[in-house]
């Protein structure tokens, strides 16, 4: 890990320190008891397997990415025309982990995610799909993607989450839409 991203990730620590977990004295979580959550010792799973999952849409997906526990296990060998993908992350964020907890702590123990880049102009036939997928007792994950669509470009992104066990998923999605970028983004 980059010294900037241990960076990042101790001044998370020291925003989710004093945040504290959200309660339902939050606005945003009025409707929400995280109180249970905050009892479990959660673990990151550090050796995620590759699954069959009947929530799968290769075939149909211009491209999945599947996701277990946090980890990535399966990616597309060929992306559509005009789709990168990058492997580094670096400290520029859109989230708001500074003032959301949920987002500083996703930000601590950040892991992988789609880092997705559409270039100006082009149109992505069909959709991306990211699948994740929670199972074990007490694993936590926190993906993060970062979705970049240049202008004039368009995709649809759709986001699954499934999973069986006692797991929490804490994601976060940033989307980044260029000037006349049409972005679908279902969840």
């Amino acid at each position: 890990m980059s010294t900037v991203l241990t960076g990042l990730r101790e001044r998370a620590a020291e925003t989710f320190a004093k945040l504290g977990w959200p309660t339902t004295r939050t606005e945003a979580w009025r409707y929400t008891n995280l109180a249970p959550v905050q009892k479990i010792d959660w673990k990151i799973d550090d050796a995620p397997k590759a699954i069959d999952s009947a929530a799968s849409m290769s075939g149909r997906a211009a491209a999945e990415f599947v996701f277990v526990n946090g980890s990535l296990v399966s990616a597309p060998e060929e992306l559509p025309a005009g789709v990168t993908r990058y492997d580094s992350r670096d400290e520029n964020t859109i989230a708001d982990w500074e003032r959301n907890a949920m987002v500083a702590l996703n930000t601590v123990n950040m892991q992988d995610g789609a880092l997705l880049e559409v270039a100006a102009g082009k149109v992505v036939d069909g959709f991306i799909h990211l699948l994740f997928v929670g199972e074990g007792d007490g694993v936590w994950s926190h993906p993060r993607n970062v979705i970049v669509v240049g202008s004039n470009a368009q995709v649809a992104i759709v986001e699954t989450y499934v999973g069986s066990g006692r797991y929490f998923t804490n994601a976060v999605t940033e989307i980044v839409a260029g000037e006349s970028a049409v972005v679908d983004h279902y969840r």
